[in-house]
């Protein structure tokens, strides 16, 4: 992702549909609502990873099994299913303000 991010931002773009500028204004304005503790037996999902996991998913309409197997963010099937509703939820709840659905 940060190779994408500093190679070019059309690569970027591509893969999870926003400019790494947008992208990186949506992580600090919810990264602290998706953040999560430290897990007993491993590392908790950064929220970064939990972004680009979200609008990845978003962008393609692929499955969340698809996701699993692109080896991309290297996070299980079970994790990316509690991921995607949570920063889903943290998107609207935070841009409610921005945008009038």
């Amino acid at each position: 992702m940060a190779d994408m991010k500093i190679e070019d931002g059309t690569v970027f773009r591509n893969f999870v549909g926003m400019t790494p500028y947008d992208f990186e204004i949506l992580r600090q304005i919810i990264g602290c609502k998706i953040a999560q503790t430290k897990r007993q037996y491993r590392a908790a999902v950064p929220p970064f990873i939990q972004l680009a996991v979200t609008f990845r998913y978003l962008a393609s309409g692929e499955s969340f099994t698809n996701h699993m197997y692109t080896r991309t963010f290297k996070i299980s099937e079970q994790s990316t299913s509690a991921v995607i509703p949570k920063v889903c939820e943290a998107l609207i709840d935070t841009l409610r303000t921005y945008v009038n659905p």
